[in-house]
């Protein structure tokens, strides 16, 4: 097994308007983002097929775009809040040679940590996702989806369980 590639999600706050050249205008820059990220969570809060701990919003699911122009996207659900949530581990194991071009997570920052490896280890056309969720408290219920393309599977277990799911598209 080659391990290739490992990548964990930022959490930091970014500024915005550091570098404004009037106090007036600053603020009102700053009105007018909160007002556009406010609305960009609720709108986001109402989107099928992205991690969710409970009614609490937790949305930093990756999607992993490969060298050999595949996207993969790797959603979780969580049956908990996000403060409950203490890691996301995922695990891509993809055909041989294949390698990560970027990652993006979808959401908001200041989530739980999510760590992502990569291996090339895989049979031509072979992909297979290992999702594991880390609670405060256990046996908390846990779904993990796999998308590529039109090829869609999911696994459902409990926190600390490996999740594993294997496409063929």
């Amino acid at each position: 097994m080659k391990h290739y590639f490992q990548h964990t999600s930022r959490t930091d706050a970014s500024t915005v308007g550091q570098h404004a050249p009037h106090n007036g205008l600053r603020a009102r820059l700053q009105v007018l983002v909160g007002l556009f990220l406010l609305l960009a969570t609720f709108a986001s809060a109402s989107l099928p097929g992205s991690a969710l701990a409970g009614n609490s919003g937790c949305r930093r699911d990756p999607i992993v775009f490969l060298s050999n122009g595949t996207v993969v996207r790797i959603t979780v659900a969580i049956d908990t809040q996000v403060d409950n949530v203490r890691e996301i581990s995922y695990a891509l194991h993809a055909p041989a040679g294949t390698s990560v071009e970027r990652v993006i997570y979808t959401g908001r920052p200041n989530q739980p940590p999510e760590r992502l490896t990569f291996y090339d280890d895989a049979a031509p056309g072979s992909y297979t996702t290992e999702t594991v969720v880390y609670t405060h408290s256990n046996s908390v219920a846990v779904t993990a989806t796999t998308r590529i393309g039109r090829a869609t599977g999911s696994a459902a277990g409990t926190s600390g369980q490996v999740l594993t799911v294997q496409l063929h598209p």
